[in-house]
């Protein structure tokens, strides 16, 4: 039955895919990649959460010390105990802590995987964005030049200043309409 779910996300994505042949807006389809960015980012820490609380469950289970007594009186809180581990899937990507740590040698192998994996992962995720900002704004940036070299262009012909800005405001008009697409 887990396979069946698995093609079904495979569905989803050559969907996606299609959709994204639609776009026509290099700036949308740039934001549309980082939001997919952001949701398999969001996936994976789901998927660590889960295997994080499966640990600790497991651990549990077996009569060892684990990070689940370490949460206190919520144990028997299903929604509460995963998003702890949802919590602690996150900080492991990125700089900052929280009160849930490993608490057997399961648990600290797991963590020092995770750790390791979403070093390298963030690194990869940073750069991605960094990447993808830095194309938006050499898009605005161009057309910014665009319109520089437009008023060059109409006031070395001496155009009249009201048709200047009917052109100019045209063309923006323009513009933010196939950035809005």
């Amino acid at each position: 039955m887990r396979v069946l779910r698995l093609l079904r996300l495979l569905k989803l994505r050559r969907i996606v895919d299609a959709l994204l042949e639609l776009v026509e807006s290099e700036y949308t389809f740039t934001l549309i990649n980082l939001l997919k960015l952001l949701f398999a980012v969001l996936v994976l820490n789901h998927v660590i959460a889960c295997v994080w609380y499966l640990v600790g469950r497991q651990t549990m289970l077996a009569g060892l010390h684990n990070w689940f007594e370490m949460s206190g009186e919520y144990v028997d809180d299903q929604t509460y105990m995963y998003f702890t581990s949802l919590h602690w899937s996150l900080t492991q990507f990125t700089p900052a802590s929280m009160n849930v740590s490993a608490a057997n040698t399961s648990e600290r192998v797991m963590s020092i995987l995770v750790l390791f994996f979403a070093m390298v992962a963030f690194s990869s995720i940073v750069g991605h964005i960094t990447a993808s900002m830095a194309h938006l704004q050499n898009l605005r940036g161009a057309q910014m030049k665009q319109f520089w070299l437009l008023r060059k262009y109409m006031k070395q012909r001496h155009i009249r200043r009201e048709l200047q800005l009917r052109i100019t405001k045209f063309l923006e008009y323009k513009a933010q309409k196939e950035h809005d697409t």
